[in-house]
């Protein structure tokens, strides 16, 4: 399983930022972005809609913000990669993803997590509206039954190392 954390600097500049939010629940909401931007980097898709909620996406932006530490946490990610950060209001100049193939690398996301993280918990689920939808589309009443059928997933599309299903 991998873990991530961000370094003495990032941590105390989050604290300062963001005072009205307990310590004990931003280091969960910093650590799911660590994660997302993680399993993004292993399959990057420009114009893909953010899939994290908006109190993640905030942390993303500070951490966006102080520029040189961003690049090195980006290089410490899978690809190496500078991950960009786009608003979902933003146009675009590329065509809009077909929603089948959105669903496929969400699920592929999910099943990564699973798989590289361990499971969603109650903790860190409610970050992740795709996944509570997920929950409700396939009638999967707790989070022991979803974690299981991501993990499904991920040994069925070979999800491991790539983040791309091999089929």
């Amino acid at each position: 399983m991998v873990t991530m954390t961000l370094d003495e600097k990032y941590w105390l500049y989050l604290l300062r930022k963001l005072p009205n939010r307990p310590p004990a629940i931003l280091e969960i909401q910093a650590n799911e972005v660590l994660k997302y931007l993680y399993l993004v980097s292993l399959a990057p898709r420009p114009g893909i809609p953010i899939l994290v909620t908006a109190e993640l996406d905030d942390i993303w932006h500070y951490l966006i913000l102080e520029t040189r530490a961003y690049a090195q946490l980006c290089k410490s990610l899978p690809s190496g990669q500078f991950l960009n950060h786009t608003s979902n209001s933003y146009p675009s100049d590329r065509p809009p993803e077909e929603p089948e193939a959105l669903i496929q690398f969400e699920l592929l996301l999910y099943a990564n997590y699973v798989y590289i993280f361990g499971g969603f918990t109650n903790d860190t689920v409610k970050y992740w509206p795709g996944v509570v939808r997920l929950m409700q589309a396939a009638d999967l009443t707790n989070l022991e039954s979803l974690n299981a059928y991501l993990v499904a997933i991920a040994h069925t599309e070979d999800v491991k190392t790539t983040g791309q299903s091999q089929n």
